[in-house]
């Protein structure tokens, strides 16, 4: 059964004087329930100028989702709102809680088998994998301290997806080094022919997963991968030049097309160029 959420929200006003009754503003809108599956606190502005605050409480219909109980839901956000009111920095989410992680697992697993079966269509990746792979991305962005939810676990999955494919199109054959191979008529081991490594200089490692952490170069390399290298650079130029030709045009309707499939916007699509 999918963890289905309802909303309870509240506004905090602000006066020169402070916060209004945040802790009483905030209990009246809860006090008929005992527990809540999460809350969030957002800072709203006008003119960059601090105007108060709007609580948004998540209830699910599965009760043991609900962990946070009310009163500390309360105590908590009072003493975030009271700390960011002296706060100069603009910013927008000043403070959540949500259910431990084993909870969080087990909330999203619809959800998770759900965008495993999508990205199937278009990898070919076993469906227990892609699930393996979803509660990981969850694990990894629960311990950046991430408030989960849909969108930001979809997106954050199919690049995980994305560096997962370029390292395994990249990875090295693993073979014995005592296998066989001719090379001028001789029978040498592939242990002959390793050179030494203090005669060659250290060769790059086109491998390492690391060289795309960075979301856009993951994207940028999925298009060169459609299109080519050579294709895209010629976009690039079309569209830097402001000289785009009906070609081109059509291309770009492609990729945008192939994108969509992928789960990446127009949007982002757009920061390439």
């Amino acid at each position: 059964m999918d963890n289905v959420l309802f909303k309870l929200t509240c506004k905090v006003s602000l006066t020169p004087d402070g916060p209004v009754n945040p802790a009483n503003t905030i209990y009246k809108l809860v006090k008929h329930l005992d527990f809540v599956y999460s809350y969030l606190i957002y800072a709203e502005y006008s003119q960059n100028k601090l105007t108060g605050w709007r609580v948004e409480f998540m209830i699910s219909q599965t009760n043991k989702f609900n962990t946070i109980h009310v009163f500390d839901a309360t105590i908590e956000i009072h003493k975030i709102i009271m700390e960011s009111w002296h706060t100069e920095k603009i910013k927008y989410v000043v403070g959540y809680r949500q259910p431990p992680l084993e909870l969080l697992l087990e909330a999203f697993d619809p959800l998770i088998k759900k965008l495993a079966e999508q990205q199937r269509r278009y990898w070919r990746l076993e469906f227990e994998d892609l699930c393996q792979m979803c509660r990981l991305v969850i694990c990894i962005l629960h311990g950046k301290g991430y408030y989960l939810h849909k969108s930001i676990i979809n997106k954050s999955f199919i690049n995980y997806i994305l560096m997962h494919i370029r390292k395994e199109k990249y990875k090295p054959i693993m073979v014995s080094i005592y296998e066989g191979v001719s090379q001028d008529g001789d029978s040498l081991t592939i242990a002959d022919t390793i050179v030494d490594e203090t005669a060659e200089q250290e060769i790059d490692d086109i491998a390492d997963i690391e060289a795309f952490a960075d979301v856009l170069s993951q994207k940028r390399d999925i298009i060169k991968d459609y299109i080519g290298p050579r294709q895209y650079d010629q976009l690039v130029r079309e569209y830097g030049n402001k000289m785009t030709t009906n070609e081109g045009r059509k291309l770009v309707d492609k990729i945008k097309k192939h994108l969509k499939r992928l789960g990446i916007s127009e949007a982002s699509f757009k920061k390439y160029y």
